[in-house]
C-alpha cells in the first residue's frame, strides 16, 4: 500500500467514526446547564445529552411555565399548557427529530414532560 492510500484511508476512518459520534452521543448523561441549552448547536446533541436530568429535575421542582422560559428560552413550539423544545434532528436528511414536550396543570405549574420522536 502506497502512503497516499494509507493516508487516504485514515482520513475515511476519521471522517466514519466523526459522522457516528453526531449520530449518536453513546450514552453521555450530563448535568442540565440553562446556557448549554440555550446556546446549543443543532447538530451537536447536547440538548439530547441533558434531557434525562432535565427530566429529572423539572420533575423534583416542578416549576412554572415563566421559569421553565427563563432556564430553557424560547420553546419551539407552544400552545395553551404545553411547551415543545427542539432537542435534535435524528437523520441527516429528513424531518425526523426529537423534541421535549412540557405540558402544565391549570395553574400554569409543570405536570409533566415527554421526549417525542417525530418522524
Amino acid at each position: 500500500m502506497t502512503k497516499k492510500k494509507g493516508v487516504l484511508l485514515v482520513l475515511l476512518a476519521f471522517a466514519a467514526l466523526f459522522m457516528l459520534a453526531r449520530l449518536f452521543p453513546f450514552g453521555l448523561d450530563i448535568p442540565f446547564h440553562s446556557l448549554m441549552w440555550k446556546k446549543y448547536l443543532p447538530n451537536a446533541k447536547i440538548r439530547r445529552s441533558m434531557t434525562a436530568r432535565l427530566i429529572e429535575k423539572l420533575e423534583a421542582e416542578r416549576p412554572s411555565a415563566q421559569e421553565i422560559k427563563a432556564a430553557l428560552g424560547e420553546p419551539w413550539g407552544e400552545s395553551d399548557g404545553e411547551y415543545e423544545y427542539f432537542i435534535s434532528a435524528d437523520a441527516l436528511i429528513g424531518l425526523d427529530y426529537t423534541s421535549l414536550v412540557i405540558r402544565f396543570d391549570e395553574s400554569g405549574r409543570f405536570l409533566s414532560a415527554t421526549v417525542m420522536h417525530c418522524d
